[in-house]
């Protein structure tokens, strides 16, 4: 089993410091799992960090990517065999990978009906989204909220939780 990782060593523009890396997958150890991924969002906030904005909280090396969703393929310890099969997004980053592996305690296990393409995309906006229409914006019916980029996946939502906020 080779994986296959988008990686960058060093800060710049991601055209020119990102690589496909080929390498063996690691051991895992007892609280991990090795997901296969198979659908990972393209957001800002994936790219942002290769140019060394967020220098201060990105180790180097890195792979690219905060979301992805997969299947558990394996498991660090008998206790965890019950996941072997089942869907889940992974909160440990680096999802621009054909493997990801994860400690359980980072993992959101993903309904069946959810499909892959949504789920590949709902940690970091979603949750953008949830905080500041529903804890730091005070809507009330009738306001109007403006929103920049609506045609996008995190527009979308907001217009979604503005509008839920105006009616309720």
């Amino acid at each position: 089993m080779e994986n296959e990782s988008l990686l960058y060593t060093e800060f710049g523009q991601p055209s020119a410091v990102v690589q496909l890396v080929r390498s063996e997958p690691q051991p895992l150890q007892a609280d991990e799992v090795r997901i296969a991924i198979s659908h990972v969002s393209v957001n800002p906030s994936d790219l942002i960090p290769i140019t060394g904005a967020y220098a201060h909280r990105t180790p180097l090396p890195a792979v690219v990517g905060y979301e992805g969703v997969g299947t558990i393929v394996e498991v660090g310890s008998s206790e965890l065999k019950e996941l072997i099969g089942q869907r889940a997004l992974s909160l440990d980053g680096g999802t621009w990978q054909r493997y990801v592996v994860s400690k359980r305690e980072q993992l959101i296990l993903v309904p069946n009906s959810l499909p892959d393409e949504l789920a590949c995309q709902m940690y970091i906006n979603p949750l953008t989204a949830w905080v500041l229409c529903m804890e730091w914006m005070s809507l009330s019916p009738g306001e109007t909220l403006l929103v920049n980029a609506a045609n996008s996946a995190i527009g979308k939502l907001f217009l979604q939780l503005a509008q839920k906020k105006a009616h309720a």
